[in-house]
């Protein structure tokens, strides 16, 4: 398989049980792969309202399996899968993550192969980036929490992880560019299995809830829960949105769209560059606020200096025309003038007194 895709086709026969209907391979390998495959072959029991995938490695060989719910003969519940063979450089992991569960690859363009890389049926059936990246959008929290608990318990390990069925491979893209290909080992991973026994099973596998999945030999898994955040330690969920978001960046910038040019990105990645620079910002210095003084204590009133005595004079008198013309006097000028005038009035008044008694006498003298 050094340089083609084999293609197999398993599913229900009446006579048989679950057999392999056609396949690309010869003969004696058609019996070894489905060997090695049965154990992932069908969809996990009472998970029939939609198809799911299942990407894992054989030594150098990939396997890529898509599981599609069908009947059998009595219109029971049964398992319809297809299976593409390949080496790693053929069959890679974006390849693999970006085919839809929601959809069967198209029959009958395909043939029985082998093929030169990845059948056109199948790329049919996958998405482009810019539909996942639209979807990392929605979750975008999700994916940090996923990233999170892989950092937190490491890349290399094994991991059961609990999430909504419409996100899985959304959240295995994003969280696969979070990492360099020497961190950890091929991401191989099942978007749907019912329970986590057995040493068969991929690196990642997703699984309707913890309580319903837990089983023997599933103890060696780290669990990862992307809708209960609060299960991750804060410090490693911020170091994980910081990795997000500059992984993101990375994949998002080179696939533009119609919308004005602008490549799709996650709400809370930054538009300009991954890390924004914060700007200083001035403080600025408070303004002394005048306290107010309550009412009931009596506020100073600045003492004037008094004011002359006016002396009304008639307004058609000359005395009132020299009155207006003449210019106000200061306090200490007025207090002068008014102790001359008295001096003069008490001397005028001494003096006829006198006068009087002076004519008094000469008059008794004669």
């Amino acid at each position: 398989m050094s340089g083609q895709v084999h293609t197999m086709l398993f599913q229900w026969s009446e006579a048989k049980g679950f057999m392999t209907a056609r396949s690309s391979l010869p003969r004696p390998e058609q019996e070894l792969w489905y060997d090695r495959l049965l154990p992932r072959l069908s969809l996990p029991q009472g998970q029939y309202d939609t198809g799911s995938t299942c990407y894992l490695q054989y030594d150098d060989v990939m396997a890529l399996l898509h599981r599609w719910p069908a009947r059998d003969g009595h219109h029971r519940a049964s398992t319809r899968t297809r299976a593409l063979l390949g080496p790693p450089r053929l069959l890679t992991f974006a390849d693999a993550v970006r085919v839809r569960t929601d959809a069967e690859p198209v029959e009958g363009i395909d043939g029985e192969g082998p093929f030169p890389g990845m059948p056109p049926g199948w790329r049919a059936a996958s998405d482009d980036d810019a539909t996942i990246l639209a979807a990392l959008e929605e979750c975008h929290d999700r994916l940090v929490t996923f990233v999170a608990g892989l950092l937190t318990d490491g890349a290399a390990g094994r991991f059961a992880v609990v999430a909504p069925e419409q996100y899985r491979r959304a959240l295995l893209w994003g969280a696969q560019h979070c990492f360099r290909p020497d961190e950890c080992p091929p991401w191989t991973f099942s978007t749907a299995e019912a329970g986590v026994a057995g040493t068969d099973l991929p690196r990642i596998v997703f699984v309707p809830s913890e309580a319903s999945s837990r089983g023997y030999g599933g103890d060696d898994l780290s669990w990862i829960d992307v809708n209960r955040p609060e299960y991750v330690d804060p410090l490693a969920r911020d170091h994980a949105a910081r990795v997000v978001d500059d992984a993101l960046y990375r994949v998002a910038v080179p696939h533009r769209t119609a919308h004005n040019g602008r490549p799709p990105v996650p709400h809370s990645l930054p538009q300009a560059v991954p890390h924004s620079i914060p700007q200083a910002v001035p403080h600025s210095i408070p303004q002394p606020v005048p306290h107010p003084v309550p009412s009931s204590v009596p506020q100073p009133v600045p003492q004037q200096p008094p004011m002359p005595e006016q002396v009304s004079v008639p307004s058609g008198s000359p005395d009132a025309h020299r009155q207006a013309e003449r210019p106000a006097k200061e306090p200490a000028v007025l207090r002068t003038e008014e102790s001359e005038y008295a001096v003069f009035v008490l001397s005028l008044a001494i003096g006829s007194a006198l006068f009087v008694l002076l004519l008094m006498y000469l008059g008794a003298a004669q």
